[in-house]
């Protein structure tokens, strides 16, 4: 999923793995990074403006810059969730708690 990085004014690329395998890019952000200072989905303004794809914004350098340090350890944790669910041959339904699925 393209991310525009507005400091930078420029789109990166990020791509996050969900336990079943699909790129769950926009879930995340959905899921984890909506009530987050400095990250908004991208206005439409704004891509013509910027002539941005990002579908998400993140407006400071040093935000980004904590996020992508942070890629790896996210992508691992979901890894050893999906490694877990095959060894007990559990499905994503399996994570759902009031109606609320607490992986990606």
């Amino acid at each position: 999923m393209k991310v525009f990085i507005k400091e930078y004014c420029r789109d990166v690329i990020i791509r996050i793995y969900g336990i079943d395998g699909d790129e769950h890019t926009k879930d995340f952000f959905e899921k984890y990074m909506s009530d987050i200072e400095g990250v908004y989905e991208t206005t439409d303004e704004e891509r013509k403006l910027y002539c941005s794809e990002a579908e998400y914004t993140i407006t400071k350098a040093e935000y980004y810059n904590f996020f992508a340090q942070q890629i790896d350890n996210i992508q691992k944790g979901i890894d050893e969730v999906a490694e877990a669910a095959i060894l007990r041959n559990e499905k994503t339904e399996d994570y759902i708690f009031d109606d609320e699925c607490y992986v990606i």
